[in-house]
């Protein structure tokens, strides 16, 4: 998965691939990776394609494991993640009932490996968001401390996925508006990557609720060039980086980037709005940028 931290994506396949022709078939297990460098690509590149060959993957595990009368612990975890990550492509796609239907059944799954600790990992995804519902709920509890501790020992001690919990927990603490702890850990990250474009906007977007604008700017500015010139064509990540700027140069005052940022932003937000976060497009309606 290192070439995914370094966003080769066309390399990441090619070793996910070439490791399953070193043992002359597709292990469940190789092909799991495969979908996850799949879903990576999307993920950054908005890329259609890569979605649907994830998700074909994804299913065909599941109904081959669905198919076996006993599983070890290994298919387990491995029918349990494929799952998850399919609930998690059914939520891109605006499929909120069967998301949320695949990650409780795989939940239960991951749950019974207790010594996996990747599975507790997921589960504890699972029971943060989970949590942040049966919170409100009089006598219900909260116990998303615990699953922040456990996926702080996963992201130390993961061997494949430590930067997938890593993500997971930046999320986690920009929610609950930690923002130095959540900005330290996409920092731990950019020290070994420095030229990852999603976790320079993750920084960024610390900055900026951190009152860091020029900082902000200034980052957002780099990613924003970077995919000019990697990307073909625009993403939901590239839109992003502009949208972001169009907020930011109005609020330093710089007139003409914010006049061609705001261009570049309304002559594509159409095509994106669905899949754009939440939280920037509130934010750019708050300033009267976007109906």
């Amino acid at each position: 998965m290192e070439a995914v931290s370094n966003q080769n994506y066309k390399i990441a396949l090619s070793l996910a691939i070439d490791s399953t022709r070193l043992i002359g078939v597709h292990s469940r297990a190789d092909q799991l990776v495969i979908a996850m460098v799949h879903l990576s690509h999307y993920d950054e590149n908005t890329q259609k394609s890569s979605l649907r060959l994830a998700r074909e993957i994804l299913q065909k595990i599941v109904t081959k494991l669905e198919s076996v009368a006993v599983l070890d612990e290994n298919q387990q975890f491995i029918q349990g993640m494929s799952l998850f990550q399919l609930g998690y492509i059914d939520q891109l796609q605006g499929n909120q009932i069967s998301s949320a239907l695949k990650t409780r059944s795989a939940a239960k799954i991951l749950a019974r490996l207790e010594t996996n600790i990747d599975a507790q990992a997921l589960k504890a995804i699972y029971d943060y968001y989970m949590g942040a519902i049966t919170s409100r709920i009089p006598f219900m509890g909260d116990s998303r401390e615990k699953s922040l501790k456990i996926l702080a020992h996963a992201v130390k001690n993961s061997q494949y996925f430590s930067n997938l919990y890593r993500t997971s927990l930046v999320w986690m603490r920009y929610d609950q508006k930690k923002y130095q702890l959540g900005l330290n850990l996409a920092q731990e990250f950019l020290n070994s990557h420095p030229n990852n474009r999603i976790y320079l906007s993750i920084k960024a977007d610390f900055y900026k609720k951190m009152d860091r604008n020029t900082e902000a700017y200034e980052l957002y500015q780099g990613v924003y060039q970077s995919y000019v010139e990697n990307q073909s064509k625009m993403s939901v990540r590239q839109l992003s980086a502009i949208g972001n700027l169009m907020l930011l140069s109005k609020e330093l005052g710089k007139r003409d980037e914010h006049a061609l940022f705001n261009q570049k932003f309304h002559a594509n937000i159409e095509i994106f709005r669905s899949n754009m976060p939440a939280s920037l497009l509130e934010d750019m309606e708050n300033h009267d940028l976007i109906e």
